[in-house]
């Protein structure tokens, strides 16, 4: 089973009326979020990571300021757990498809 993510926008107050397991784009919808996909996601407390949140981004809060480190990938519960991390925001959605070197330009 495949599984796709779509990011539709619509005029405030104009989203259509959704119900769980509506045929949408000929399959059937199981789950759905209302939300500003381009919000700053808040960043939530490692005690809040369930396993049911699968991979993540986790960030180090340190001293009232974020780490100036990259962000780590993963669950903590992957053997590469650094496992100093202290909070986490959902992984963001795949980027538009790739510019060819012409494009770029």
């Amino acid at each position: 089973m495949s599984r796709y993510t779509y990011v539709v926008e619509y005029p405030d107050g104009q989203e259509p009326a959704v119900n769980s397991g509506m045929q949408v784009a000929g399959g059937r919808l199981v789950a759905m979020n209302f939300s500003d996909a381009l919000a700053e996601p808040i960043a939530r407390p490692l005690s809040e990571w369930k396993a049911d949140d699968r991979t993540v981004v986790w960030w180090y809060w340190e001293n009232g300021e974020w780490a100036a480190e990259p962000a780590w990938i993963g669950r903590p519960t992957d053997s590469d757990w650094p496992g100093y991390h202290t909070h986490w925001t959902p992984h963001p959605i795949w980027p538009a498809e790739p510019a060819t070197s012409s494009e770029a330009r």
